[in-house]
């Protein structure tokens, strides 16, 4: 078996195995595979691929986004490969820790991150709501460049993550503030279609601030990621959201994390 980077050609493999991740978001079409996965996944493969694993390096910090095998390929410790490699990557581009989700009860995926040395930081829950059941709207303002560090600061966004998709026409960010004090914000992607993370600070602004991202809209209904919030997942589940999953986060110091004998391919980006 050998690690490589993906190119644009590996969509198909890409799409045959992205189901084993068992969330129905929809599939990123070529191009948006190609711009935004591929600088930043490794493919695993023998005669044929095998699984891969999709990574951002952001500030700091390595986020393990997507982690693959193929059915027929476990038990080979492929993703444990794949893991290392990641974690290779990310210490050479300066990074001292990695996170990631993963669903409660996908106990093989979290005993291999557990030998990985990261470990549960919080809940997350992911949920569903119609627009039309969200009514009301507050002012909220694109977040530039002099207000990134404050919004991070404030919601605890991952370092890096805003200026990730600054410029892009797929996902951008937007927060809220009240007499100066940053109240919310949010990654939003009109695609997904949704909000990830979501971050409201203050009690009752929920549907405000979630409403506020309507006029990007492209669906009848809008997804959005709760971190560690559970009085904000109570008041939306109020507001007649679903859930669509639980999530846990797990993060970790790369200096503990465990080392690949041999040298990682390189990232792209």
């Amino acid at each position: 078996m050998q690690l490589r980077p993906a190119t644009p050609a590996d969509y198909a493999t890409f799409v045959r195995l992205l189901p084993e991740l068992a969330v129905d978001d929809p599939t990123p079409t070529p191009e948006a595979f190609a711009r935004d996965l591929v600088p930043t996944m490794l493919i695993a493969e023998d005669a044929a691929p095998l699984g891969y694993v999709y990574y951002q390096l952001l500030t700091g910090v390595t986020y393990v986004r997507q982690l693959v095998v193929a059915p027929g390929a476990r038990g080979r410790r492929i993703g444990e490969q794949l893991m290392l490699a990641a974690a290779d990557i990310g210490r050479a581009a300066g990074c001292t820790s990695w996170c990631l989700n993963v669903k409660p009860e996908n106990a093989s995926a979290i005993a291999l991150y557990s030998r990985m040395g990261l470990r549960e930081a919080y809940p997350s829950t992911a949920l569903r709501i119609p627009w039309a059941a969200v009514g009301a709207t507050i002012a909220t303002k694109p977040v530039g460049a002099e207000d990134e560090a404050r919004v991070e600061q404030a919601t605890g966004i991952a370092p890096g993550l805003i200026a990730r998709w600054r410029g892009s026409d797929v996902r951008f960010a937007r927060y809220a503030e009240i007499d100066g004090e940053v109240v919310a914000a949010a990654i939003f992607a009109p695609d997904f279609p949704g909000a990830f993370p979501f971050k409201v600070l203050r009690a009752g602004l929920g549907e405000g601030f979630l409403g506020s991202f309507r006029t990007w809209a492209k669906f009848d209904y809008v997804n959005f990621v709760i971190e560690d919030q559970p009085a904000l997942v109570d008041e939306m589940l109020g507001l007649g959201a679903n859930v669509r999953m639980e999530i846990r986060h797990y993060r970790g110091s790369l200096a503990q994390a465990p080392v690949t004998p041999a040298s990682a391919p390189r990232s792209r980006s």
